[in-house]
């Protein structure tokens, strides 16, 4: 019995870790390195740091577009504002992550090991 029961943990944890797998991949993509815990030294949270002062830089002469078109109808600059918005949106996206990435590891290890469900007291049997 205790050998079936091995062999099913063992095939549960298999699925575990292929659902973790492309977990760990989107999260990367995102610009969260949530494999392990990191630094502040981390290569993804320096990567996101470089974007961060592009898109400034980016932001820079988007505004300058608008500048020197203030004059010409709003149709002209409008793209130039739209992507100004995005950018903005991209940049305190990847400034919240830079400093709140241990905490998606430290949640994400925390669902593994069961201490969310212990937590709240789904396995206390105070009968």
């Amino acid at each position: 019995m205790s050998g079936m029961l091995i062999e099913v943990l063992e095939n549960e944890q298999k699925n575990n870790n292929k659902t973790l797998k492309n977990l760990y991949k989107i999260s990367f993509m995102t610009g969260v390195n949530i494999k392990y815990k990191t630094g502040f030294k981390d290569p993804v949270k320096l990567v996101n740091l470089f974007l961060i002062t592009i898109s400034l830089l980016g932001l820079c002469a988007q505004y300058c577009l608008v500048w020197h078109n203030r004059r010409e109808p709003f149709t002209e600059s409008a793209d130039a504002i739209c992507t100004a918005n995005q950018a903005w949106i991209s940049i305190f996206k990847l400034i919240y992550l830079v400093f709140v990435q241990h905490e998606f590891y430290d949640l994400l290890h925390a669902a593994i090991d069961g201490n969310l469900l212990y937590d709240l007291g789904i396995f206390d049997l105070d009968l």
